[in-house]
C-alpha cells in the first residue's frame, strides 16, 4: 500500500518535470517515521479552536493535490458504477473482474489513507482531539482566513507572463486530454438528450430549455451569489471606508504603510493577518470581508442542486445511465471553468504588480470569491471525508488500549522507537501510556526523541548506537 502511494507521488513529480522542467534533487530520509505528523496542524493552546500561521501544516496539506483529490475522484467513479448496477451487466465475466475490483480498492485506500496508516500515534484519542480542533480552526477561524492564506501561497502565485494560455495551462498535455474526453462525453450526452426528446415527445421549448440546463456547468447560482456578495462588500467599503477621490499616489502610500505595519507586527511576534480578513462594521479598518467558510458551504448546496435538478427530469423515466453521464459532464465542465478562472487570477492583469500589497482589481473580486469558495468547498469535502472515516480506527485503537494496555497493535505493525529494545520501552517508560501520549503533567508529543531524552536522564541505555 505504501509502495502504491509512493509510486503516485513519483509519477506526479515526473509529470511535472516533463511539463515544466527545472526539478532538483531534495535529500529525504529513507527510514520509517519516528514522530507523529498532525492531520492539518497544531492547535493553539490546550482548549479552543484556534491555530497560528506557523503551526499550519500536516499530512493532509502535504499531499492534497498529489493523491487526495484523485482519490476522491476515483471514489466518485466507483460510487457511480455501483449506482448503475455494478457488475450486474458483466455476465459471465464477473469472476474475472474480481481482481480488478480488488486492485482498485487497494489503490483507493492507498491514495486516501496511506500517509495516516503509517503515521505513528495517528489513532491516539488524545491526538485525534487535537487534530479535530486544528481542522475546525483551519477552515472556520476568522471566516476561513487560514485556508485562504495557505491556498494563495501554494496555488495562486502571481505570474509576470502576459500569455494567458501559458498561465492557465490550457496548452498542457493533460489539459488537451481532458478537453478530448470532455468532447466525447458532451457528444454522448447530446445524443442522449436528442433521443430522449424524440421518445417522449417533448415540446420544442421544453426540449431546448432542458438541453441548455443539462449541458451547462453548474456555475450560475454560485456565480450570482459571489457577485452579490462582492457588490455588498464594495458598497460597504464605499459607504464606510476611505473615499475613492484620493489620488493613486496617496493610495500607494497607504498600501506601503499597511505593509510596513504588517511586517512590524509579524516581527514583534504577533500573528500575520494576510489572506481574507473578515473586518466588519465597527472595526478600525472599515473593510468587510465575507467569510469564505460560509460561502463554501453555500456553494456546495448550490452546485449540487444546480447539477442534479435538471437531470432529475430524465431520471424519472428510468434513464440512469443518462443521469450518471450528465453528472460526469457537468462536473468535468465545472473543473475546466474553475481551472480557467484560477489562471485568470494568476494572470498579471488580475494580480497587482506589487505582490506584497496583494491588491486585486475591482472586477476580479467576484472571480476571486468564486474560486476561493469552490476550492474551499472541495477541500472541506475531501478533508472531512478522510478525517471522519478514520474514526472507526480511533475507536478500535481505544478498545485495544482498554483490553491490552501494554500492547498497541498499530504501533507494533508500523513503528518502533530507534535504538530502543521492547524490554527498555516496557520497563523504563511506565509513565507513558500505550497510545503514546505522555502523562498529564507533561505536554508534547510522544516521539522517539522525547523517549530517548527521558531514558538518558534515568541512566545509560542498552545498545545505544545500534539496533536492538
Amino acid at each position: 500500500m505504501l509502495f502504491i502511494f509512493q509510486s503516485k507521488i513519483i509519477g506526479y513529480y515526473v509529470m511535472n518535470e516533463l511539463r515544466y522542467g527545472g526539478a532538483t534533487y531534495v535529500s529525504t530520509g529513507r527510514g520509517l517515521p519516528t514522530e507523529r505528523r498532525p492531520f492539518i496542524g497544531y492547535p493553539d493552546g490546550k482548549t479552543g479552536f484556534r491555530i497560528k500561521d506557523k503551526d499550519v501544516g500536516g499530512l493532509y496539506l502535504d499531499y492534497t493535490v498529489h493523491t487526495y483529490y484523485h482519490g476522491m475522484v476515483l471514489l466518485s467513479g466507483i460510487v457511480m458504477i455501483f449506482c448503475l448496477g455494478g457488475m450486474s451487466d458483466s455476465g459471465g465475466y464477473s469472476h474475472s473482474l474480481a481482481f480488478t475490483w480488488l486492485a482498485t480498492l487497494i489503490t483507493l485506500i492507498s491514495w486516501l489513507y496511506a500517509p495516516f496508516l503509517f503515521n505513528p500515534y495517528q489513532f491516539s484519542k488524545r491526538f485525534f482531539r487535537k487534530d479535530l480542533r486544528a481542522w475546525v480552526a483551519f477552515f472556520f477561524q476568522e471566516g476561513g482566513r487560514k485556508w485562504v492564506s495557505w491556498y494563495e501561497t501554494k496555488y495562486l502565485k502571481p505570474t509576470s507572463s502576459n500569455k494567458f494560455i501559458s498561465v492557465s495551462g490550457l496548452a498542457d498535455v493533460s489539459s488537451i486530454l481532458v478537453l478530448v474526453g470532455l468532447a466525447a462525453v458532451f457528444s454522448n450526452m447530446y445524443r442522449k438528450m436528442r433521443l430522449f426528446s424524440r421518445v417522449y415527445d417533448v415540446s420544442f421549448m421544453y426540449e431546448e430549455a432542458l438541453q441548455v440546463a443539462i449541458l451547462l456547468p453548474p456555475v450560475f447560482c454560485s456565480s450570482v451569489m459571489t457577485l452579490v456578495i462582492a457588490l455588498l462588500e464594495g458598497l460597504h467599503t464605499t459607504t464606510f471606508g476611505p473615499r475613492r477621490s484620493y489620488s493613486s499616489r496617496r493610495l500607494n502610500r497607504m498600501a506601503a504603510a499597511s505593509d510596513e505595519e504588517a511586517e512590524a507586527s509579524s516581527s514583534s511576534g504577533t500573528e500575520d493577518s494576510g489572506g481574507e480578513a473578515t473586518q466588519c462594521p465597527g472595526s478600525n479598518k472599515r473593510v468587510c470581508r465575507a467569510p469564505i467558510a460560509l460561502m463554501a458551504l453555500a456553494v456546495i448546496v448550490l452546485n449540487v442542486g444546480e447539477a442534479i435538478i435538471p437531470l432529475f427530469f430524465i431520471s424519472r423515466y428510468g434513464w440512469k445511465k443518462a443521469f450518471v453521464a450528465g453528472i460526469v459532464l457537468k462536473f468535468m465542465l465545472f473543473e475546466v471553468v474553475l481551472n480557467i478562472c484560477e489562471g485568470l487570477i494568476r494572470w498579471r492583469l488580475c494580480c497587482s504588480k506589487r505582490a506584497a500589497v496583494k491588491r486585486e482589481r475591482c472586477w476580479s473580486r467576484p472571480l476571486q470569491l468564486w474560486v476561493h469558495s469552490n476550492r474551499m468547498a472541495w477541500d472541506l469535502i475531501t478533508s472531512a471525508f478522510i478525517f471522519w472515516t478514520l474514526v472507526p480506527l480511533v475507536l478500535a485503537n481505544s478498545l485495544n488500549d482498554w483490553v491490552a494496555p501494554g500492547l498497541n497493535i498499530h504501533q507494533l505493525l508500523i513503528y518502533r522507537a530507534a535504538h530502543l529494545s521492547p524490554l527498555q520501552l516496557d520497563k523504563r517508560t511506565c509513565d507513558v501510556s500505550s497510545d503514546g501520549s505522555l502523562s498529564s503533567s507533561e505536554d508534547g508529543t510522544a516521539s522517539a526523541g522525547l523517549l530517548r531524552e527521558r531514558l538518558a536522564a534515568r541512566g545509560p541505555t542498552w545498545g545505544r548506537g545500534r539496533g536492538p
